[in-house]
């Protein structure tokens, strides 16, 4: 190979730390099935869109180009300083060997543009863009499973034989030169073995397909030659088999352009798409969550239900005419006792975007269309696009205004959405996954349905600020739910709003649920870890809810009150290793209000389980418990005689009747919902609703 030797040298520096890269981090997680579009625009410009609505210009033509991210690696004609104030901008003249990444996670508004390190965990949608050459002369993307490489008018020569040997197989070879280069893309897909090769010329005479026909005839029988009446060509992840040839794709710099009848039945479908993220773009998690009282579906599975009939009947169609597409389904279970969220804590906003995401599909790819009569039906389908197209129309109209009487109902959420916080900077302690949980069906009989999210793997705290004449003390409520879910309305929300009519501000922790515990780990463990880091965080951001540090407790309730009891005992000790300055802050509550705090005692032992060690430094506590109830009030007893002995303040109430589980509720023939005026009264005596300047 003719290359000198500081090329030589760059070039397996590159390598090395590409491959600790790829070894230290792996492939990128994604969802195989999303299709990708790849887009030129005329000499060198290329746009990759994802189904996430992704996008990244390269060599872009024009200061108008719309992208979240711009790669440019040669000078061009374009005001890079009027690009770079919208989005993202790369031009490969800084170190660029080490993968970048392309990313927005869900419920965020902004897409973030950073180095890729092992310490950061993308999500299923990002884009991760690395330079294989010096100044970004092979450019390699990846994302939804499928490996993109963009060479710039490059021979083989160029890149060292190890390079080259981790790019056999990829999926597609974008190839831009300014000369015919027959002889030279067939030792490129000899040598790389690529699923497709598009070859994009800097200077062609013609933006016009037929304008390669030199390439394809030099080409002979080594490729399958595939053109395309405009600009999309769509791919999706899939494994070559041995036998197949690669795809040689032809296509126009010119968008395929909708017939006038077409067009407009887009534009009357988008209207009411977008009339629809309008309303949804307003409603809080909880909002999306709600299920009337009346049976109806709630707003949520409305979004999903408009969502996924749009998605998967346009992917049946396009399916069909494109293998690059798979048929999607993402349409949620007709009934309501059988629907479960696919993302439960997607806000209005993050839902409104997916609805965007499918009707910017369907437009992306339309002209999958061109050859479809609009009245006859579509291969693959039921509809014919005419009348698939007006369905859409009418179904986004009539679910939304379904959802629009739904605020009308006297139990309808108020909007007083609170503030979402990550308890952690990125990933929980031993965690692999952002999950921040499931909402599971509502069970049946429920007169007032009980929220249960179970699979939290990345902990959240709702906020609910003081209304009425704030005290400067905070709360963070723990739910119960055995550990296997948590319930953030019975034992989270509905409990807020007494803290906060009595001038407490009041966090709702969803700590992580026991699909996350290790063989063996203690199943409070790691909601203990998050109790002491969101501890740490609202001690740290106190000014921020003019909160006093040494006033703030927590309000534990079931297997929540476990973690609350374990936690007020420990005395300031972490049960995790300090990551910022936040750790800094002590972790330990104030006081405790233990509410029917679930299986405290040691059942070999039939005393308090061995990490509640009740000290003279331990916070004082409120407990309440029932007689009835079957998780036992022996164990809420012998915690107050250990805070008794050890001159600890505390309080004890035993209720004759009311069960477990009963929140801030009332519940027949029971006094037990009295409980939060005795507390109350505790929280009064002990000064912790008093003003403090």
């Amino acid at each position: 190979m003719n290359v000198n030797l500081d090329a030589r040298k760059f070039i397996l520096s590159s390598l090395g730390v590409l491959c600790a890269m790829m070894f230290a981090i792996g492939r990128l997680s994604a969802d195989n099935g999303n299709p990708i579009a790849i887009r030129w625009w005329g000499r060198d410009s290329i746009s990759i869109e994802t189904q996430w609505n992704l996008t990244v210009a390269i060599n872009p033509w024009g200061d108008n180009t719309s992208a979240d991210l711009f790669l440019f690696n040669q000078a061009h004609p374009v005001d890079t300083a009027q690009l770079a104030k919208r989005s993202f901008l790369f031009d490969f003249s800084a170190d660029s060997s080490s993968p970048q990444l392309l990313d927005r996670l869900a419920n965020q508004d902004a897409t973030s543009w950073s180095k890729l390190t092992p310490l950061i965990k993308p999500s299923g949608n990002a884009i991760r863009v690395t330079s294989l050459a010096d100044q970004g002369k092979v450019i390699q993307l990846e994302v939804d499973g499928v490996r993109i490489v963009y060479c710039n008018r490059l021979s083989l020569e160029t890149l060292t034989r190890d390079q080259l040997d981790l790019l056999v197989g990829l999926d597609v070879l974008l190839f831009s030169s300014s000369t015919e280069i027959a002889k030279e893309a067939g030792e490129w897909i000899e040598r790389l073995k690529p699923r497709v090769f598009i070859p994009i010329a800097f200077k062609r005479p013609t933006t016009s397909a037929s304008g390669l026909d030199w390439l394809s005839q030099g080409l002979g029988n080594k490729v399958e030659i595939k053109r395309i009446d405009g600009n999309t060509h769509a791919i999706r992840a899939a494994k070559m088999q041995l036998e197949q040839k690669t795809q040689l794709v032809l296509m126009d710099a010119i968008p395929w352009q909708m017939p006038n009848e077409l067009a407009e039945l887009f534009r009357r479908k988008e209207v009411a798409c977008r009339g629809s993220q309008d309303v949804f773009a307003k409603l809080t998690v909880g909002q999306m969550n709600f299920r009337p009282s009346n049976g109806t579906h709630t707003a949520r599975w409305n979004a999903e239900h408009m969502m996924g009939r749009e998605l998967g009947f346009f992917s049946q169609i396009y399916a069909k005419q494109e293998p690059g597409i798979a048929a999607i389904d993402l349409n949620p279970k007709q009934m309501p006792p059988d629907y479960v969220a696919a993302h439960a804590d997607w806000t209005g906003k993050e839902e409104a975007r997916q609805m965007e995401r499918v009707s910017r599909f369907t437009r992306r790819f339309s002209y999958l269309l061109k050859d479809l009569p609009l009245d006859k039906k579509a291969p693959g389908s039921s509809w014919t696009p005419r009348s698939l197209l007006l369905q859409m129309d009418d179904h986004y109209s009539e679910h939304t205004a379904n959802v629009v009487k739904k605020f009308e109902l006297p139990d309808w959420p108020k909007n007083n959405a609170p503030t979402v916080l990550s308890v952690w900077p990125d990933l929980a302690p031993g965690e692999t996954s952002r999950e921040t949980g499931t909402l599971l069906p509502a069970k049946s009989g429920e007169t007032k349905p009980i929220d249960r999210v179970s699979d939290v793997r990345r902990p959240t705290l709702d906020v609910y600020p003081a209304k009425n004449n704030p005290s400067g003390t905070a709360v963070i409520i723990l739910p119960g739910g055995g550990f296997t879910y948590v319930v953030p309305n019975l034992e989270g929300s509905e409990a807020a709003e007494w803290l906060n009519d009595i001038g407490i501000t009041a966090f709702v922790l969803r700590y992580r649920t026991k699909e996350s515990a290790e063989p063996g780990e203690p199943l409070w463990q790691r909601p203990l870890q998050d109790m002491q880091r969101a501890m740490r965080l609202i001690r740290h951001e106190s000014q921020r809810w003019q909160l006093q540090t040494d006033r703030i407790g927590i309000l534990a309730f079931s297997a929540g009150g476990q973690i609350g009891a374990i936690a007020h005992s420990k005395a300031n000790q972490s049960t995790y290793t300090a990551l910022d300055a936040i750790d800094e802050k002590a972790c330990n509550p104030d006081f405790s209000i233990l509410i029917y705090p679930w299986q405290l005692l040691d059942v070999k032992t039939g005393e308090l389980l061995d990490p509640i060690q009740i000290t003279d430094q331990s916070a004082p506590a409120f407990i309440v418990h029932t007689h009835d109830d079957a998780s036992s009030s022996v164990g809420a007893a012998k915690l107050y005689i250990a805070l008794k002995q050890h001159k600890v303040p505390a309080e004890l109430h035993v209720y004759q009747n009311g069960g477990h589980g009963y929140g801030v509720r009332d519940r027949p023939n029971s006094v037990i919902s009295s409980w939060p005026a005795r507390a109350t009264d505790w929280l009064k005596i002990r000064g912790l609703l008093d003003q403090k300047n």
